[in-house]
């Protein structure tokens, strides 16, 4: 069964830094995601105009709309997302080739 990635991009709040963001990822991984079945890896990017995106590896599609669901309930979660300004929900996708690493 192929992984599904996920693609949540995002800008910050104004009142948000990148060193907070930075400081509430390490917090919601730690607390959150490194808990949740199916999780593989996360990388947060730093994108072109003061953009951002979490690309988050699952198991399965099954795997991370299950941890989207209870994410909403996470205080962890809860304090990373305040810092954001979303303008589109997270997007899933399954891989159609890959080149490189492998994550296992």
């Amino acid at each position: 069964m192929p992984s599904t990635t996920e693609w949540a991009e995002f800008a910050l709040q104004p009142h948000a830094t990148e060193h907070t963001l930075l400081e509430a990822s390490a917090a919601m991984q730690r607390e959150f995601l490194d808990h949740q079945p199916g999780f593989i890896a996360r990388q947060t990017l730093k994108l072109h105009g003061g953009r951002y995106a979490d690309l988050v590896t699952w198991h399965s599609a099954e795997a991370a709309h299950a941890a989207m669901e209870k994410a909403m309930s996470a205080p962890a979660c809860g304090a990373y997302f305040a810092l954001m300004q979303v303008d589109a929900a997270p997007r899933l996708g399954e891989p159609l080739a890959s080149h490189g690493a492998v994550p296992s």
